[in-house]
């Protein structure tokens, strides 16, 4: 090793960076996302971009702070309430939030979690992503359509591409 070369990274340091750059990008996914909700005219679909695009700030805050593990954790909490609440409020919106909240949550428990928390966050997802789905499924008729469902599949799109 020469003098002038840098250690490799640690994992922490990989995971804190990972953790900064996937704020930013589910920030700037979202603000895009809230963007066409407003020039579109669909401002029902604001309450489940905003609570998102929040956590991701803080995320980032909290991530530039040194404590990447609870930004991380916040993010995925808010992701999974996300994906349970919008199937209870509008009808068609499960199957989309649960491709999304499972990407979203498995690309960050991979990039940004210590390997012992993995399978754990993993699982969690995959129960949120499932009782989103049963939800839409059999919850009551009298839940209004959801609009502009294609905001949620472009968004769960993009987070599967990433």
């Amino acid at each position: 090793m020469n003098f002038n070369q840098k250690p490799p990274p640690s994992e922490s340091e990989r995971q804190s960076r990972n953790a900064y750059w996937i704020s930013i990008l589910v920030g700037l996914i979202l603000a895009g996302s809230g963007g066409y909700a407003l020039w579109a005219g669909d401002t029902d679909q604001l309450w489940s971009i905003v609570p998102i695009f929040l956590a991701a700030l803080v995320a980032y805050w909290v991530t530039t702070t040194g404590r990447h593990l609870l930004g991380s954790m916040m993010l995925i909490g808010v992701i999974s309430l996300q994906s349970i609440l919008a199937p209870l409020v509008q009808r068609g919106a499960g199957v989309p939030s649960a491709v999304g909240s499972l990407a979203l949550i498995g690309i960050i428990s991979l990039a940004t979690l210590p390997r012992r928390y993995i399978g754990r966050v993993l699982m969690i997802g995959l129960f949120v992503a499932g009782t989103s789905v049963l939800i839409d499924l059999f919850g009551g008729a009298s839940r209004p359509a959801a609009g502009f469902t294609q905001i949620r599949w472009i968004f769960s799109l993009a987070m599967l591409a990433t």
